[in-house]
């Protein structure tokens, strides 16, 4: 069986961003909702991501428990799960604020 190349595998997850694309903005405020099309696309992928970093992090932490290069790396990608939770939250939440302040709902 052959393997997948890579490009299509990230290709696929981001084929509904292809959508937007035919999209062409004919003002300002049309581009900011593709741009929040996107970007409410993208957080929930994100979002995954980490968590999944997170969790994977725990599962090295807690079946690795009995070498200490298994602790190591189980740490240090729960560190950068919840780094990347903190960024991603972050981003949303400036943008809510951002968007609350101008008058644009960001939230579908």
């Amino acid at each position: 069986m052959k393997k997948i190349p890579k490009i299509f595998v990230i290709a696929s997850l981001f084929s509904p961003l292809l959508v937007y694309a035919v999209a062409t903005p004919n003002n300002f405020a049309e581009l900011i909702d593709i741009f929040l099309g996107w970007v409410n696309t993208l957080i929930p992928i994100a979002f995954s991501a980490a968590l999944l970093v997170f969790l994977w992090g725990i599962a090295q932490f807690v079946l690795n428990s009995d070498s200490p290069t298994g602790i190591a790396d189980g740490k240090q990608k729960m560190f950068w799960g919840v780094v990347g939770l903190f960024v991603i939250f972050s981003i949303w939440g400036i943008l809510m604020f951002l968007g609350s302040s101008v008058g644009i709902s960001v939230v579908n």
